[in-house]
């Protein structure tokens, strides 16, 4: 994701947090340390509010466990993990494709919420030892029992808690939640039809998210839901999560399809060989009036002789202002090949489509070695796909490109 922060990396796998995340994580530390104050009125707001903080940091920890649980499963099976980011609603994982076999989903599936569940019973063993050193308390009351844990066992026992209650929700049968891809590779396995059993999953994940939007509404228009209570900001949050969940597993299955119906085809298949290009000497203003204007096209590759060295957009042209065109050189205006994404002639046209989204442009170079043959644009792909849809991929690959000089 562009917008996130790279915070760190583990094994090779960056760890970001999304700009969304602070706002949960500053919402969570407030909610806590208002609910650790009711209970524990004699420690004070600014004790409260750093219990609270520390509670939030230590379970946005668990959820980071969790994803790294998926990650290494994946790279286990040999499916490359570009990154883990933290968010609004908890982590994401971005594999760089599908699980190949149900096998494989269904483990990449599962550990987490069995990861989940065991760092929920550390957790919680660990609050009851703490309780037991200390001494029993001076009464049995709920109550009582309550008021007089300290901050370290009222973190734990919370984050015990918390930590159950992602594992169960993740277990809820809804795609793309972890219980969504268990059952869907269950139904893989069934119908050796990945993308029925997409449909089947995604299905009974729009049910849920829909099932969590009504039960939402019903909470925030004063209803009472047996555990979650009733109120206007948390009906209007479970609301949310139902919604953003119905979203996804409608997106989830679109991608599952694309990657279906592009399965098997490279980029060297829909790149184009032949078209405008210019030097690196080119002024703006020529680029401007005798390729831009000439041209449907709104990027072209760079060379210096007969070395590919960049791309020039329409948008880099933009940023000149008209006056100094004549004399900035489009050296001066390219992306350089150092800063470029790039794909490979060999390369799934799937993947480099997440190169194009993720870079967000319109193209991509395209490379056989360390020799430029093509450009590969998004657009060229789009079009593929609607007239290649429900027909079989194209076997022949296109013929190398040649260069200038």
């Amino acid at each position: 994701m562009p917008s996130s922060i790279r915070i760190f990396r583990i094994r090779g796998i960056d760890i970001r947090i999304d700009p969304s995340w602070i706002v949960i994580f500053a919402l969570l530390t407030w909610s806590l340390g208002a609910t650790f104050l009711s209970l524990h009125p004699n420690w004070g707001v600014a004790l409260a509010m750093i219990v609270g903080a520390v509670a939030a940091l230590s379970f946005f920890a668990s959820v980071l466990v969790h994803e790294l649980a998926h990650t290494f499963v994946a790279m286990a099976w040999g499916i490359p993990v570009r990154d883990i980011t933290l968010h609004l609603f908890g982590g994401m994982s971005s594999l760089e494709r599908e699980p190949p076999t149900p096998k494989s989903e269904f483990w990449m599936a599962i550990v987490g919420p069995i990861v989940s569940l065991g760092i929920g019973v550390m957790f919680f063993m660990a609050g009851s030892l703490l309780v037991t050193v200390g001494g029993p308390p001076t009464e049995l009351a709920p109550g009582v029992v309550v008021r007089e844990l300290g901050p370290v066992s009222t973190v734990l026992f919370w984050l015990a808690s918390a930590n159950v209650l992602v594992a169960l929700f993740n277990l809820l049968p809804g795609f793309p939640l972890d219980g969504g891809r268990v059952f869907r590779s269950l139904v893989w396995a069934i119908s050796g039809d990945l993308q029925k059993a997409t449909r089947v999953a995604t299905v009974a994940g729009q049910m849920l998210g829909w099932a969590l939007v009504i039960t939402g509404l019903f909470m925030a228009f004063g209803g009472r839901i047996p555990f979650f209570g009733t109120g206007l900001v948390p009906g209007l949050w479970m609301a949310l999560i139902g919604w953003v969940l119905r979203t996804a597993a409608v997106q989830s299955y679109r991608g599952t399809v694309l990657e279906t119906m592009l399965e098997g085809v490279k980029s060297g298949e829909l790149m184009r060989t032949a078209g405008p290009w210019v030097t690196a000497a080119t002024s703006c203003e020529t680029l401007v009036d005798e390729v831009l204007m000439r041209s449907e096209e709104r990027a072209f590759p760079v060379f210096e002789g007969a070395a590919f060295i960049g791309v020039v957009t329409l948008s880099d042209a933009r940023n000149i202002a008209p006056d100094d065109r004549p004399f900035t050189p489009v050296r001066n205006l390219m992306t350089p090949l150092d800063k470029l994404a790039t794909t490979r002639i060999d390369e799934p046209v799937f993947e480099a489509l997440r190169k194009l989204r993720k870079a967000d442009v319109g193209q991509l170079p395209v490379f056989y070695g360390d020799r430029f043959v093509g450009m590969l644009f998004e657009r060229d792909v789009a079009r593929w796909i609607e007239l290649h849809a429900g027909a079989e991929p194209p076997l022949a690959g296109r013929r190398p490109a040649p260069v200038p000089g």
